[in-house]
């Protein structure tokens, strides 16, 4: 995990402010907001887990894995229950909403959509996918109680 820092203005934009008494365009400095913008790409990019479902499906399955032993060996870690469901985000409010709902949840939760899959406690990177279209819904760890949160995203 990297610290991403942004600190004054490196790009300063050049604005026309007027003409001088010969005709020619009179320029001011303007700082143009570029380390904000770097933060907010650089936001919108992290929450982006892999662009290519491939990558995601070329990893080995959790069997395959197995489970690391705990207390020295002595008893496995208790499996958990990844659980999908196909939802619709149709609206800004409701994108809002949704996140509000997923930070709730406790480990992992993604949104696929296509080749694209981020995580759903992302609002950027939720507005970096289409939302017109049907997103599946990945939550790693499931607990029943989750059920409830979810049931006004589910496409019907």
């Amino acid at each position: 995990m990297y610290d991403v820092v942004a600190m004054g203005e490196l790009l300063v934009d050049f604005s026309q402010n007027g003409s001088s008494e010969k005709g020619n365009p009179i320029f001011e400095a303007n700082p143009g907001g570029a380390p904000c913008n770097v933060l907010s790409i650089t936001n919108a990019a992290a929450s982006i887990v892999t662009t290519r479902k491939g990558t995601v499906c070329s990893m080995p399955d959790r069997e395959e894995i197995g489970f690391p032993l705990a207390n020295n060996g002595k008893e496995q870690r208790e499996l958990k229950t990844a659980k999908s469901f196909d939802i619709q985000l149709g609206s800004v409010a409701k994108v809002k909403e949704f996140v509000n709902d997923m930070s709730k949840i406790e480990g992992d939760v993604f949104l696929c959509v296509g080749k694209y899959v981020v995580d759903a406690k992302s609002i950027m990177g939720i507005f970096s996918l289409e939302l017109s279209k049907p997103l599946r819904l990945e939550i790693e760890d499931w607990k029943e109680a989750y059920g409830a949160v979810l049931e006004r995203y589910l496409r019907l």
